[in-house]
This record gives C-alpha cells, structure tokens and sequence, in this order.
C-alpha cells in the first residue's frame, strides 16, 4: 500500500488486522504519504459510502478467503472499467507440497493454494484475464535453506529477502525460469507463484466514462 502511495496513487489499505493497519500507518509516515486504513474481512468489505476504485490489488490474500465470495464483494468496489490484480501461491508443485506439511507452524490452517479451478472462477468474473508464473528453478533456494533452517522456525521466503546474499542466487535462477517457462509452458502450474491481471465486466447499461 505504501508503494503504491509513493508512485501517486490515493490508496486505501484494507486488512482485517487493525495491528497490520497501524504498522502501515507508522511505514507511510516513516516514507512521507498518505494510506487510508480500512478494517474489514474480504468476504465483507464494509465500505458505505459507494466507494469505487480504478485498481484493486489482493496481494496473498486469496488462498485465504472464500474466493467465490470475495471476488463478489470486490467487483461491487470497482468501476465498470477497473483492473484486478492478485499474487498468489499455487497448488502443483510437489516439493512445495512438503513443504507445506512440515512447515505447519508458520503457516494458518485456512490456506488453500490456487488451483485450476480457482482461476477459471476469475476468469468468470473478469474479462482479458492474463496471467504470468513465477519461482520455477528458484525454488532452489528453499532447499538450500532446508539444509540449515527449520521450516517452522521460519518462513522461508521473509528468510530470503531479509538475507540479501540470496539475491546473488535468485537472479540468475529467475533468468532461467523465463527461459525455461517460455520453452516449456506447460512447467508453469509447478511455480511456486502466479500473478493474474484482469479488467472487471462492464455489464450493459452500465456508463463508462472515456
């Protein structure tokens, strides 16, 4: 939410946790903008005022939330022509499978990774829906960190970008993935992330300003 402030947005932060509102409050001062704190559930986002916004970005919020559910009650927030953009964890790739089961202490019992089927759900209540994979051959740091890091103690990816030398690592295993993702296609439901962009359904009689 920050970011986006520091680019020119007029952002507002929504989070059910009124202590992950207070610490973006106490970031945007520390970077000189303003973030508007909202406290409310994805499935219930509890804006009164006909509040409508031009983009709304879920960042690992979906494979928490009813996905069905919430998508509703975001399309009711955005203007005929908005953009949705999500990050999300998927469900495919086996060695993050184990992870998931060891690192049962880190992670909340309510996380479902996004499957097949979660974005065709999207793609039902979006148009021009595209979507671009990541974290492939990357996934090699998460083993190198197995080696000498108990799962549970921490999560792995926090792990990696407070610890800057696995930035020297990461780079190069990225270039590969673009190369390997590109060849292969197919490798990309074994990512570790997908990122969605989509527009929102501009039904008939609804006024589109140009």
């Amino acid at each position: 939410s920050v970011y986006f402030a520091m680019q020119g947005a007029n952002v507002v932060a929504s989070d059910i946790s009124a202590g992950m509102l207070d610490i973006t409050q106490k970031v945007a001062q520390r970077y000189n903008v303003t973030v508007t704190p909202h406290k409310s559930t994805a499935e219930n986002l509890n804006f009164t005022n006909g509040e409508q916004f031009d983009i709304v970005y879920a960042g690992f919020l979906m494979h928490h939330v009813n996905i069905e559910q919430t998508l509703c009650r975001l399309k009711e927030v955005m203007k005929p022509d908005a953009t949705f953009i999500c990050c999300e964890p998927i469900a495919y790739n086996p060695i993050i499978n184990i992870y998931r089961k060891i690192a049962t202490k880190v992670r909340t019992e309510d996380e479902h990774p996004l499957t097949r089927k979660d974005i065709k759900t999207i793609k039902k209540h979006f148009t021009d829906v595209r979507t671009k994979y990541f974290w492939f051959f990357s996934l090699f740091i998460f083993i190198l960190m197995a080696l000498t890091t108990n799962p549970n103690k921490v999560r792995y990816w926090r792990k990696m970008v407070d610890e800057k030398k696995w930035s020297y690592i990461c780079r190069p295993l990225q270039f590969i993935d673009t190369i390997i993702l590109t060849v292969f296609p197919f490798l990309k439901w074994f990512c570790f992330t997908i990122v969605v962009f989509a527009k929102n359904k501009i039904e008939i009689g609804d006024n589109k300003e140009l």
